[in-house]
């Protein structure tokens, strides 16, 4: 918000919104809108409270309007520091181990390298492997067995079918051990 404030010849723009930032006993920085603004006091102010001028809200006010801003310099804000992400940090990191590797390779020395002979060990199967090969080899037995099998040599013979019929005794037997599991016990009597 701003509302034009008229002295004499001159109109000034009445600025309705600044921050001032007191930074120590000498230096100030005025915001006001985008700009800063620092200046310094001349005097060097005393940290008592008895020192320091008692200003009332309409006098601060005031100074504030009557604030001439052709005196304070303009500075542009810059950013100091400025943090790498964690995905530069890590492409930083992946960068220097494959530097290091480089490094360790273009330097290795050949002579340092000791003479070594492989002992080539006896490999014994596993117990599922000896089961398996032994499958194996009586199935292509049978099948070896089967493929040189002489017809010739099996005589012809009627299969006789009989057929056997449960005598009365078998029947009543096998009736009672169906009934067994559905039993109700308390039926029985004590003797």
């Amino acid at each position: 918000r701003q509302q034009q404030h008229h002295t004499g010849r001159h109109s000034r723009k009445k600025i309705s919104f600044a921050f001032i930032l007191i930074i120590n006993n000498y230096n100030c920085c005025l915001f006001i809108k985008n700009c800063c603004f620092c200046f310094s006091f001349e005097q060097k102010m005393n940290n008592s409270k008895e020192s320091q001028p008692k200003v009332t809200h309409e006098e601060f006010q005031n100074e504030l309007r009557n604030f001439d801003s052709d005196q304070l310099r303009h500075i542009e804000p810059t950013e100091k520091v400025v943090l790498p992400s964690k995905e530069d940090v890590i492409q930083e990191k992946v960068e220097i181990a494959h530097q290091n590797v480089l490094v360790d390779v273009s330097q290795f020395q050949r002579h340092s390298l000791q003479h070594a002979d492989t002992n080539e060990r006896v490999y014994l199967p596993t117990k599922d492997e000896v089961k398996q090969e032994r499958m194996e080899q009586a199935y292509t037995g049978v099948l070896k067995e089967v493929s040189t099998f002489e017809r010739n040599s099996l005589t012809h013979s009627e299969p006789v079918e009989k057929y056997h019929m449960p005598t009365k005794e078998e029947l009543a037997r096998e009736k009672v051990m169906h009934q067994v599991p559905g039993f109700d016990q308390s039926k029985l009597k004590h003797a």
